[in-house]
Protein backbone atom coordinates (compact mmCIF):
# COMPACT_ATOMS: atom_id res chain seq x y z
CA UNK A 1 0.00 0.00 0.00
CA UNK A 2 1.49 3.22 -1.39
CA UNK A 3 1.94 6.57 1.30
CA UNK A 4 -1.10 8.23 -0.87
CA UNK A 5 -3.41 5.07 -0.14
CA UNK A 6 -2.67 5.09 3.28
CA UNK A 7 -3.44 8.46 3.77
CA UNK A 8 -6.67 7.97 1.82
CA UNK A 9 -7.49 5.53 4.30
CA UNK A 10 -6.86 7.49 7.16
CA UNK A 11 -9.29 10.48 6.15
CA UNK A 12 -11.92 7.52 4.93
CA UNK A 13 -11.97 6.35 8.41
CA UNK A 14 -11.45 9.74 9.99
CA UNK A 15 -14.62 10.79 7.95
CA UNK A 16 -16.51 7.96 9.30
CA UNK A 17 -15.88 9.00 12.78
CA UNK A 18 -17.25 12.19 11.99
CA UNK A 19 -20.01 10.92 10.92
CA UNK A 20 -20.94 8.58 13.53
CA UNK A 21 -20.07 11.70 15.91
CA UNK A 22 -22.72 13.93 13.94
CA UNK A 23 -25.32 11.33 13.99
CA UNK A 24 -24.35 10.61 17.89
CA UNK A 25 -24.63 14.35 18.15
CA UNK A 26 -28.20 14.64 16.01
CA UNK A 27 -29.53 11.57 18.55
CA UNK A 28 -29.34 13.66 21.64
CA UNK A 29 -30.49 16.97 20.06
CA UNK A 30 -33.13 14.42 18.63
CA UNK A 31 -33.63 13.23 22.34
CA UNK A 32 -33.56 16.70 24.07
CA UNK A 33 -35.92 17.94 21.01
CA UNK A 34 -38.09 14.84 21.57
CA UNK A 35 -38.13 15.58 25.76
CA UNK A 36 -39.31 19.86 25.54
CA UNK A 37 -41.93 18.30 23.24
CA UNK A 38 -43.23 15.97 25.45
CA UNK A 39 -43.11 18.68 28.45
CA UNK A 40 -44.69 21.25 25.92
CA UNK A 41 -47.20 18.53 25.10
CA UNK A 42 -47.37 18.25 29.54
CA UNK A 43 -47.63 21.94 29.74
CA UNK A 44 -50.27 22.32 27.40
CA UNK A 45 -52.59 19.89 28.91
CA UNK A 46 -52.92 21.47 31.71
CA UNK A 47 -53.48 24.11 30.50
CA UNK A 48 -57.02 25.30 31.11
CA UNK A 49 -57.63 25.66 27.49
CA UNK A 50 -56.93 22.25 26.56
CA UNK A 51 -57.35 20.21 29.59
CA UNK A 52 -59.17 17.48 27.93
CA UNK A 53 -57.78 17.30 24.54
CA UNK A 54 -57.16 14.37 23.25
CA UNK A 55 -53.43 13.62 23.09
CA UNK A 56 -53.59 13.43 18.85
CA UNK A 57 -54.61 16.93 19.14
CA UNK A 58 -52.22 18.30 21.84
CA UNK A 59 -48.96 17.16 19.75
CA UNK A 60 -50.70 18.54 16.63
CA UNK A 61 -50.40 21.99 18.55
CA UNK A 62 -47.28 21.48 20.42
CA UNK A 63 -45.95 21.14 16.90
CA UNK A 64 -47.23 24.47 16.57
CA UNK A 65 -45.69 25.55 20.29
CA UNK A 66 -42.72 26.91 21.92
CA UNK A 67 -42.13 28.21 25.52
CA UNK A 68 -41.41 32.05 26.34
CA UNK A 69 -40.52 34.11 29.27
CA UNK A 70 -41.12 37.93 28.84
CA UNK A 71 -39.69 40.40 31.40
CA UNK A 72 -42.19 43.02 33.00
CA UNK A 73 -42.30 45.57 31.13
CA UNK A 74 -41.97 43.78 28.26
CA UNK A 75 -44.48 44.21 25.41
CA UNK A 76 -45.52 40.95 23.52
CA UNK A 77 -47.16 42.48 20.64
CA UNK A 78 -48.47 46.38 19.53
CA UNK A 79 -52.51 46.97 18.47
CA UNK A 80 -52.13 47.15 14.54
CA UNK A 81 -49.35 44.21 13.93
CA UNK A 82 -49.66 41.42 12.91
CA UNK A 83 -51.00 38.25 14.96
CA UNK A 84 -48.99 36.00 14.09
CA UNK A 85 -49.02 34.42 17.48
CA UNK A 86 -51.06 33.95 20.72
CA UNK A 87 -50.16 32.89 24.29
CA UNK A 88 -51.37 30.50 26.82
CA UNK A 89 -50.47 31.80 30.20
CA UNK A 90 -48.72 29.95 33.23
CA UNK A 91 -47.57 32.60 34.90
CA UNK A 92 -47.53 36.15 35.36
CA UNK A 93 -50.07 38.70 34.46
CA UNK A 94 -50.98 41.11 31.39
CA UNK A 95 -52.28 44.01 30.50
CA UNK A 96 -54.35 44.59 26.98
CA UNK A 97 -54.72 48.34 26.34
CA UNK A 98 -54.80 51.06 23.92
CA UNK A 99 -53.55 54.45 23.71
CA UNK A 100 -56.34 56.97 23.34
CA UNK A 101 -55.25 61.12 22.37
CA UNK A 102 -55.18 63.08 25.34
CA UNK A 103 -55.84 59.66 28.05
CA UNK A 104 -52.57 58.38 27.49
CA UNK A 105 -52.52 54.34 27.31
CA UNK A 106 -55.70 52.71 28.81
CA UNK A 107 -55.58 49.43 30.31
CA UNK A 108 -58.53 47.88 29.13
CA UNK A 109 -58.48 44.02 30.48
CA UNK A 110 -55.62 41.69 32.96
CA UNK A 111 -55.24 38.39 32.12
CA UNK A 112 -53.47 35.94 34.07
CA UNK A 113 -52.14 32.49 34.42
CA UNK A 114 -54.85 29.74 32.73
CA UNK A 115 -56.05 32.37 30.16
CA UNK A 116 -55.32 32.89 26.28
CA UNK A 117 -53.80 35.92 25.04
CA UNK A 118 -54.05 37.13 21.54
CA UNK A 119 -57.00 35.77 20.31
CA UNK A 120 -56.63 37.76 16.65
CA UNK A 121 -55.42 34.64 14.96
CA UNK A 122 -58.26 33.77 14.27
CA UNK A 123 -60.08 36.24 13.00
CA UNK A 124 -58.87 38.39 9.32
CA UNK A 125 -57.74 40.14 8.92
CA UNK A 126 -55.12 38.99 11.94
CA UNK A 127 -54.01 42.15 13.32
CA UNK A 128 -53.71 42.73 17.29
CA UNK A 129 -56.89 44.41 18.39
CA UNK A 130 -54.36 45.79 21.71
CA UNK A 131 -51.26 46.22 23.06
CA UNK A 132 -50.24 43.39 25.47
CA UNK A 133 -47.78 44.48 27.90
CA UNK A 134 -46.44 41.69 30.49
CA UNK A 135 -46.87 43.61 34.56
CA UNK A 136 -44.55 41.09 35.46
CA UNK A 137 -42.07 38.20 34.70
CA UNK A 138 -44.47 36.35 32.32
CA UNK A 139 -44.31 32.60 31.44
CA UNK A 140 -46.35 31.12 28.32
CA UNK A 141 -46.45 28.70 25.43
CA UNK A 142 -46.82 30.79 22.51
CA UNK A 143 -48.47 29.11 19.37
CA UNK A 144 -47.48 29.87 15.91
CA UNK A 145 -50.91 31.62 14.42
CA UNK A 146 -49.74 29.87 10.65
CA UNK A 147 -49.05 26.49 11.69
CA UNK A 148 -51.87 26.28 13.89
CA UNK A 149 -54.55 27.50 11.21
CA UNK A 150 -52.54 25.24 9.00
CA UNK A 151 -53.36 22.32 11.00
CA UNK A 152 -56.75 22.93 11.89
CA UNK A 153 -57.77 23.41 7.87
CA UNK A 154 -56.48 20.38 7.07
CA UNK A 155 -58.38 18.08 10.74
CA UNK A 156 -61.94 19.03 11.02
CA UNK A 157 -61.57 17.27 14.31
CA UNK A 158 -58.92 19.39 15.91
CA UNK A 159 -60.80 22.48 14.35
CA UNK A 160 -64.03 21.32 15.99
CA UNK A 161 -62.39 20.82 19.49
CA UNK A 162 -60.42 24.06 19.45
CA UNK A 163 -63.41 25.99 18.80
CA UNK A 164 -65.62 24.88 21.20
CA UNK A 165 -62.73 25.98 23.84
CA UNK A 166 -62.41 29.26 22.11
CA UNK A 167 -65.70 30.45 21.35
CA UNK A 168 -66.62 30.48 25.19
CA UNK A 169 -63.62 32.72 26.18
CA UNK A 170 -64.38 35.16 22.99
CA UNK A 171 -68.06 35.06 24.38
CA UNK A 172 -66.71 35.95 27.85
CA UNK A 173 -65.23 39.06 26.10
CA UNK A 174 -67.55 40.28 24.38
CA UNK A 175 -69.44 40.35 27.36
CA UNK A 176 -66.98 42.05 29.62
CA UNK A 177 -66.55 44.56 27.02
CA UNK A 178 -70.60 44.94 26.85
CA UNK A 179 -70.61 45.25 30.84
CA UNK A 180 -66.77 48.23 30.78
CA UNK A 181 -68.88 50.13 28.12
CA UNK A 182 -72.23 50.06 30.57
CA UNK A 183 -70.36 51.33 32.76
CA UNK A 184 -68.32 54.21 30.93
CA UNK A 185 -71.50 55.05 29.29
CA UNK A 186 -73.84 54.58 31.48
CA UNK A 187 -72.45 57.66 34.16
CA UNK A 188 -73.21 60.44 31.43
CA UNK A 189 -76.59 59.73 31.09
Amino acid sequence: MTTREQQFGREQQFGREQQFGREQQLGREQQLGLEQRLGLEQRLGAHPLLAGITEAALAEIAACARAVEVAAGAFLFHEGETADRCYLLYHGRIALGASQPGRGHLVLETLGPGEIVGLSWLIPPYRFAYDGQAMELMRAIVLDAACLRAKIAADSVLCCALLQRLVPVLAQRLQGARLQSLDVYGRHR
